[in-house]
């Protein structure tokens, strides 16, 4: 049986994560703009950096 302080300590652990992750997802995105349009994209965040000679 699970009890009552267990499940309180899942439940902050995983909102913990949660916030991290959001916190990573934004650090990681890609301001884009066009046709009048701004949004961030965390898919180019993915593409590796030119390492320069």
């Amino acid at each position: 049986m699970i009890t009552p302080e267990a499940l309180e300590s899942v439940k902050a652990a995983l909102a913990s994560n949660e916030i991290e992750h959001k916190a990573e997802t934004k650090k990681n995105t890609v301001p884009r703009k066009a046709a009048g349009q701004a949004w961030e994209d965390p898919t180019l965040a993915d593409w590796q950096k030119k390492k320069s000679s």
